[in-house]
């Protein structure tokens, strides 16, 4: 049964089901859908940022592959030798990210960094952005519309709404074709 708990990885509000030896766990600050086992859960309990973002990381990497990624006590000792991306992959990571939620023309994305940690769309920007603070968040997003990729259609305070330009949708195709 899926009730309301914490994300291993973030201490932040996820869905937990319990499985038969592990917890499926459904965090947006983590990107989405993940196994842990207890061990591994255990040894996260202190992790550092780094070995966060290095588990969002994999994790968002194993799911592009169509996969529930599972963290064993082995994973979490493998990904503490992973690099944490550079700004700019960062970049294109959020910005594919952003293209998969925006699929339909002239739609909009909305995210409120006021609500923090309880808005689930700007801890899934966070993950895929593979961001620890709100202002590593904001450099991306106003890069992205410095760029000319997004704009923004903000008309309420306290939320942050903002859709795709056609420069954009040009750039996404560049990136998803390789």
């Amino acid at each position: 049964m899926t009730a309301k708990g914490k994300c291993p990885i973030w201490g932040t509000q996820a869905d937990v089901t319990d499985d038969v030896d592990t917890e499926v766990v459904d965090s947006p600050r983590a990107g989405g859908k993940y196994r842990v086992s207890g061990t591994a859960k255990t040894m996260l309990a202190d992790c550092s940022e780094q070995l966060k973002l290095q588990l969002t990381d994999w994790l968002i990497e194993q799911r592009n592959r169509d996969t529930c990624p599972e963290i064993t006590s082995n994973i979490v000792k493998a990904v503490k030798s992973r690099s944490i991306m550079a700004p700019p992959e960062r970049l294109n990571a959020i910005f594919k990210y952003i293209g998969t939620q925006l699929e339909e023309i002239g739609s909009e994305l909305t995210y409120s960094s006021q609500s923090g940690f309880g808005n689930v769309e700007y801890q899934k920007l966070l993950a895929h952005g593979r961001c620890t603070k709100q202002h590593e968040l904001q450099f991306l997003m106003d890069t992205l519309t410095e760029l000319g990729f997004i704009k923004s259609t903000s008309d309420q305070i306290g939320a942050d709404c903002f859709q795709l330009t056609m420069k954009g949708y040009s750039r996404l195709t560049q990136l998803n074709n390789g």
